[in-house]
């Protein structure tokens, strides 16, 4: 009798499924790296956006700026139209980003800052904590 051997055998399936696997691990790794740094992009992009409205700001409340260094939360860009609401975060995580324009009156090279803190990305600017005063 003759036998007829058409299929796989065991070990060559779990052979197949042992490669497909560690190929879908590194496509996973790499997409979540990807993912990451598309965020951390966005974060970059909102931190220059920010930043770019420090004469803007110093402009309209030049008057009232007695001190050196203030800051503005995202509280009053909000209210004088500069931004329409809160700065979601890129992860999609329900939290909102820390967002504050810095003005340095003494400040030789960048007068006009900014500083974006979201959950789980890196911060982007200087931390206004301590060093300024909050504009109100």
């Amino acid at each position: 009798m003759n036998k007829n051997n058409n299929g796989f055998t065991l070990i060559e399936l779990l052979a197949v499924i042992v490669v497909l696997a560690v190929i879908m691990t590194i496509a996973g790794i790499a997409v979540l790296r990807q993912k990451k740094t598309a965020n951390q992009s966005e974060v970059e992009s909102i931190y220059n956006d920010i930043k770019t409205f420090g004469p803007d700001v110093y402009i309209s409340e030049k008057t009232k700026l007695v001190d050196d260094k203030y800051y503005f939360d995202i509280d009053y860009l909000k209210e004088n139209g500069y931004i329409k609401s809160d700065i979601k975060n890129p992860t999609g995580v329900k939290d909102t980003c820390d967002v504050y324009l810095l003005i340095d009156k003494n400040s030789n090279d960048n007068m006009f800052d900014a500083y974006v803190n979201c959950p789980g990305l890196e911060a982007v600017g200087k931390n206004p904590t301590g060093n300024y005063k909050k504009f109100e």
